[in-house]
């Protein structure tokens, strides 16, 4: 019986959006926007980008590009700092398919976090089809940032043991903006003493910018007294600017495992939430005084739907196996709010292969059943409201 009448109330929609008006942006008052701190219809979103932007008297702006390797945890951190999912998260790589900017703003300063994609190799792109935003983007965002960020996982091996040459390539480029290495998912790690050496290497002999981060799990670590000496040593070296980087070499060394030139280092749990308050507070107070570049309602440029499509890719990676996800096109075909602040939404999914479709459905719809439940509760969250989700799996193939 709620089937059926979800599907009248979604077909009076339709009608409406058909043989109606389009409503316009000045009906909607303050207390249709502010429901949420995520709007839920494009009107609403359009109107928050047409507030006036309230400027304090003081404003400071911090732009980060946040970049590193597919899967180090960009986007936990950047839902972190925010306080609200804005940006899909998978165990699965190529979540993050383009740039995401979130916006977080307390008191006089805003800081625009751009997640990036993981970087990834010109034959990786060619192999794989990949978008060619995952070979601009993160270029893009560290040319636009007064703050890169890169980001490491702290549980992979291959990562602590060598930055990528891509992610050195970019720090050489634009070796003018102060950089930091944030070192994630330390929670992972046995022992913590390890992480002497971690930034030993990927800060080229542990000399962060004449100091040593001290972050939480960093204070925890007994540095040895003649890597105290050596520090303080590189520490004198980097006051009297000998140590400045040279502006006539533009790539890596083949032999190059590390950036000496990081400002900070932050040993952090982004899942857990374990040393979020101390970056955090380091982005903000490292904010110049500039203009604010988004409205104070803002904390994303993504359009309601852009997130749902996000949200729904994320449960396909978590629920499906292989290549499926990634050959799933996305399409809403209905989104509407009724007077009641209901989300109703329909969503096809639309499959390459007929093996594709019936993995994406599982045995008896299974895999489908999870994958709708969990967006469906997801995007409630998100939205803050009740959410009906209706989404119909098909085949392209004849």
């Amino acid at each position: 019986m709620l089937t059926f009448l979800r599907r009248i109330h979604l077909r009076n929609c339709l009608k409406r959006r058909l043989y109606s008006t389009e409503t316009s942006v000045d009906e909607f008052t303050c207390e249709n926007v502010t429901g949420s701190r995520i709007p839920r219809t494009k009107q609403q979103f359009n109107y928050m980008k047409k507030l006036e932007k309230q400027q304090p008297e003081n404003a400071k702006l911090n732009r980060v590009a946040i970049i590193g390797m597919p899967n180090s945890g960009k986007s936990t951190i950047t839902n972190q700092l925010i306080g609200v999912k804005v940006s899909a998260v998978s165990s699965k790589v190529h979540t993050t398919r383009k740039n995401v900017v979130g916006i977080v703003v307390e008191k006089d300063t805003q800081i625009e976090i751009l997640d990036t994609p993981g970087l990834v190799t010109t034959e990786h792109c060619s192999r794989f089809h990949l978008e060619p935003s995952f070979m601009n983007d993160p270029h893009r965002s560290a040319e636009n940032a007064d703050l890169i960020a890169v980001v490491c996982d702290g549980s992979n091996p291959r990562e602590r043991e060598k930055l990528n040459s891509g992610i050195l390539r970019i720090l050489y480029k634009f070796r003018d903006r102060p950089s930091i290495l944030v070192i994630n998912k330390v929670d992972l790690l046995k022992s913590k003493r390890r992480l002497l050496h971690f930034t030993d290497v990927l800060t080229e002999d542990g000399f962060v910018d004449g100091s040593q981060s001290k972050s939480e799990y960093n204070r925890r670590v007994n540095f040895d007294k003649s890597r105290l000496e050596k520090l303080f040593q590189k520490t004198e070296e980097h006051l009297k600017g000998e140590l400045e980087p040279k502006k006539d070499i533009l790539m890596p060394t083949r032999d190059q495992k590390g950036w000496a030139y990081f400002s900070r280092v932050f040993f952090l749990s982004a899942l857990t939430g374990d040393g979020m308050a101390e970056l955090k507070q380091f982005l903000l107070n490292t904010a110049k005084p500039s203009p604010w570049k988004y409205k104070s309602a803002l904390i994303t440029e993504q359009s309601p739907k852009i997130l749902a499509t996000n949200i729904i890719r994320e449960k396909l990676l978590d629920f499906c196996v292989h290549e499926v996800p990634y050959k799933v096109n996305i399409k809403i075909i209905n989104w509407e709010l009724d007077d009641l602040g209901t989300l109703w939404i329909l969503v096809d999914l639309l499959c390459e292969k007929q093996r594709h479709m019936s993995l994406v459905l599982g045995p008896n719809g299974s895999i489908i059943s999870q994958i709708s439940r969990n967006c469906q509760q997801e995007l409630s969250n998100i939205f803050e409201c009740d959410v009906s989700l209706k989404i119909i799996v098909k085949c392209l193939q004849k």
